[in-house]
């Protein structure tokens, strides 16, 4: 099951990569933030 997770992190980071020509290193960044922002939303 691990080996099958890891297979899909590597196909999602490859084709995050193309479409936003993002590092697999911000995109975790970038999903904190975004849960950030929409659960307090007045601490912008």
């Amino acid at each position: 099951m691990a080996e099958l997770a890891g297979e899909v992190g590597r196909i999602v980071n490859f084709y995050a990569s193309l479409l936003f020509g993002w590092d697999a290193f911000f995109i975790p960044i970038v999903l904190l933030l975004v849960a950030a922002v929409s659960l307090y939303p007045d601490k912008r």
